[in-house]
């Protein structure tokens, strides 16, 4: 595996990952659309309530590693199926429909 390989899978990495938490962020901002100012004012204090601030924050380190190992195995899907269409086969089947096209065309010429 090249360098340029990585370089590229890491950042397939990220653009999946950004893509994953600009979704999450935008739940709360939607909820804030649809949900009047009360409603979320008392859920946010209930949640305030019921969940510490240290285990909030270890709940966003976990979701965090969660959105970076699903992101890896996105990213890698991505770069599978480029690596397939670059593979040896796949070049060979492209280069024997285009020539099979070009005949026709020859043919029909």
């Amino acid at each position: 595996m090249m360098l340029t390989d990585v370089e590229t899978y890491l950042a397939a990495v990220f653009v999946q990952w950004r893509g994953m938490f600009a979704f999450a962020t935008f739940i709360p901002g939607a909820l804030a659309w649809v949900t009047p100012e009360p409603t979320l004012t008392r859920i946010r204090t209930k949640l305030d309530e019921v969940v510490t601030l240290s285990a909030r924050q270890r709940m966003y380190r976990v979701l965090f590693l969660i959105g970076v190992f699903v992101a890896g195995f996105f990213a890698w899907r991505e770069q599978y199926q480029i690596a397939l269409s670059k593979s040896p086969e796949a070049v060979q089947s492209q280069v024997q429909r285009l020539t099979t096209e070009l005949d026709e065309f020859k043919a029909r010429e």
